[in-house]
């Protein structure tokens, strides 16, 4: 049985500070000299064109300033995900005025996070959300990556994995089949589903959400390589 103990904590970010309003979906690696890279988005708010994916680094006490990382004016940018291997760091995020339209961009750093490739499409000329949405890869044991992923629609939210094996050069995508029911099959049912709600990304409270026909941005979770960051 996997137990976590808080050891300390600290704020990444500077108490009262003005970099932006609110800032979400936080991600962090710890790396190979044990310091700690934090990554998140920030702006406004969600969805507006101003929100970006900021950086922070530090030894789990002290902090750097946060650096206002990957921007472009007017595109919202969303769910950063960080991957380290050996020397190399990879940063997966979205981009698109909302989560129906967004796309995956990737860049990779060689030293801790300091200096980053220029961004590009996760896979050149498809649009769909490819690559993790939110929650980190698994490093599985024949070496591929294995990314949770989701195409969240105005109608369904579906999950699928896109499989790497080749350190993110090239993804297949597998989709989890997903049996949807109409609105008409909805009101002739037992009432297990009750459609997607408008509200669902917020919605916190178990009874509602098992009742909608929809995944949310999913998770692949290994026992045996699970870690807790304190």
């Amino acid at each position: 049985m996997l137990t976590a103990r808080l050891l300390s904590q600290t704020f990444v970010v500077p108490l009262n500070h003005d970099l932006f309003r609110n800032c979400h979906a936080s991600t962090v690696v710890v790396l190979k000299d044990n310091s700690r890279l934090v990554a998140f988005f920030g702006g406004e708010r969600e969805g507006e064109g101003d929100v970006a994916i900021w950086t922070v680094r530090g030894d789990g006490s002290n902090w750097e300033e946060p650096r206002r990382l990957f921007a472009e004016d007017g595109l919202a940018h969303w769910n950063p995900v960080l991957l380290n291997e050996g020397d190399t760091v990879w940063l997966f995020y979205k981009v698109g005025p909302t989560v129906h339209e967004w796309t995956t961009r990737w860049s990779m750093s060689h030293d801790g996070g300091v200096s980053w490739t220029e961004p590009s499409e996760l896979v050149a000329g498809d649009k769909a959300p490819r690559g993790p949405v939110k929650n980190k890869l698994l490093v599985m044991s024949n070496g591929e990556w294995l990314a949770p992923a989701s195409v969240e629609t105005n109608e369904i939210w579906d999950a699928f994995v896109d499989i790497s094996p080749d350190k993110g050069e090239s993804w297949r995508r597998v989709d989890v089949p997903f049996t949807h029911q109409t609105s008409a099959e909805e009101k002739s049912d037992s009432g297990v589903w009750g459609g997607l709600a408008e509200n669902a990304l917020w919605e916190t409270d178990p009874q509602k959400v098992f009742k909608w026909d929809g995944v949310i941005q999913p998770s692949a979770w290994n026992p045996n390589q699970a870690t807790s960051i304190c």
